[in-house]
């Protein structure tokens, strides 16, 4: 019987060449940010063959208006590599650096269901599913990738946190909490967070102001002018969840966000969860 050292054969396989590498490669945390359409499988055949498809297009669109109006986050992103993505059919996973490219991605997605939802995409969605609820889920944890797969508990946590929610909330896990509190100080401030703030976080220690161009507006999130507002931000806490002998801590975020259509010079408002943080 031949032995074999399984931890040299991954640690070629993945090209990790030191200890130190490895360990890092144990610890960095990494941000999952979960949607799913509510009662998808509760829908017609015609609607859940097509509503995957849909979805298809509206992380495509997600993906370019968040690289296109807020490059600034998204900078190591484009088309040749863009944001990863595990797709689900009726929603998936997105794979983040942080939390604030959590939150940013998040009004992405939830622009393109509202323009979908008030039939201003120009598919007629409405005639075929009227409208549909998204909810949505953020954690910031440890993920490990091999090969095309990436699994670990930042993953796992986010799928239980969204198949717990009956409310279509927007809910945080207790470390995304925490790296906002330390980072920005706390969800409710994102409104007024300015871009010299952001310098200060490590994932854009790299950047400079001259990344966001000419800008009246230098506040996070988005140029009212081109693209979304984030106007308001609540964060308040949820229950203690047990779940498999882990106990996690949820936060229930509801933000409301002001977007321009620079085309037609008009302004719609549309909030992201529910205000409701009662249980989970």
């Amino acid at each position: 019987m031949v032995d074999i050292d399984v931890k040299f054969l991954f640690l070629k396989e993945q090209n990790i060449k030191d200890n130190a590498s490895f360990q890092a490669y144990l610890t960095d945390k990494t941000c999952v940010v979960g949607f799913d359409i509510y009662h998808y499988s509760q829908m017609e055949d015609i609607q859940q063959v097509l509503l995957p498809f849909v979805t298809s297009h509206i992380v495509k669109q997600a993906r370019e208006r968040a690289t296109v109006y807020n490059g600034f986050l998204f900078k190591e992103y484009n088309e040749k590599s863009p944001i990863p993505f595990i797709d689900t059919g009726d929603g998936g996973f997105f794979l983040l650096r942080n939390p604030l490219e959590g939150i940013a991605l998040v009004i992405c997605l939830r622009a393109i269901f509202f323009l979908f939802n008030i039939d201003k995409s120009g598919t007629r969605f409405v005639d075929l599913f009227g409208t549909v609820d998204v909810r949505f889920a953020m954690t910031y944890d440890k993920c490990y990738r091999f090969q095309e797969n990436s699994y670990g508990p930042a993953i796992i946590n986010c799928a239980r946190i969204l198949s717990k929610d009956k409310l279509n909330r927007f809910l945080i896990d207790g470390n995304s909490h925490l790296w906002f509190m330390h980072n920005t100080g706390g969800v409710m401030s994102l409104p007024r967070l300015q871009y010299k703030q952001i310098l200060k976080i490590e994932d854009f220690h790299k950047y400079s102001l001259s990344d966001i161009g000419e800008r009246d507006d230098k506040t996070f999130c988005f140029n009212s002018s081109n693209g979304a507002v984030l106007t308001f931000a609540k964060e308040s806490k949820c229950d203690r969840n047990s779940e498999k002998n882990t106990i996690l801590d949820y936060y229930n975020v509801y933000l409301q966000v002001e977007d321009t259509d620079k085309d037609e010079s008009v302004s719609t408002l549309f909030d992201i969860g529910n205000d409701n943080s009662n249980g989970i």
